[in-house]
């Protein structure tokens, strides 16, 4: 086994600067630890940083994607009975249940940060002539209305439950 003590170890040996890497430490150790692009003394920009604390973190010029982000993005969820699930992507599925009758307002878990894209909803009751109508989408919450399509007219109290996507 090999012990190498050095705060900055160049990990390539090109003679195209930005065909190498470098791995290394601050000179005031304080548990980050950093991956460049770049030769050692000189890296061109950081590709990966973990902080003392876990936090990974990357700076791409070009915006896209890369393990560091993926390792760092918002998974943050609330799995209970009406809840949220952040993925990646930056979309936001979203769930829960209510009592619906003329235009009754429902809010959900978490309010989208930018748009709702849809709310699909479903009665509980098995009755085939029931139903559930979800609209007035925002990025809040939406309007339900229940009916009994035999009677035409609404229900008094549909209990129903949903699924929204948003952004």
């Amino acid at each position: 086994m090999s012990l190498i003590k050095s705060n900055s170890i160049q990990i390539g040996q090109s003679s195209t600067a930005t065909q190498n890497f470098t791995l290394s430490v601050p000179s005031s150790p304080d548990g980050t630890i950093k991956l460049a692009r770049g030769n050692s003394g000189a890296t061109t920009a950081d590709i990966l940083s973990i902080a003392s604390n876990g936090k990974v973190s990357t700076t791409l010029a070009d915006g896209s994607i890369a393990f560091a982000q993926l390792l760092s993005t918002d998974w943050t969820a609330s799995l209970s009975a009406s809840g949220y699930q952040k993925l990646p992507s930056g979309l936001i599925i979203q769930w829960g249940s209510g009592t619906a009758a003329n235009n009754t307002s429902i809010s959900f878990p978490s309010t989208f940060p930018t748009a709702a894209y849809c709310v699909i909803a479903s009665c509980s009751n098995v009755g085939a002539s029931r139903i559930v109508n979800a609209g007035s989408i925002s990025t809040t919450g939406f309007v339900a209305s229940g009916f009994v399509t035999n009677t035409a007219g609404y229900s008094s109290g549909e209990t129903f439950y949903y699924i929204a996507l948003g952004k």
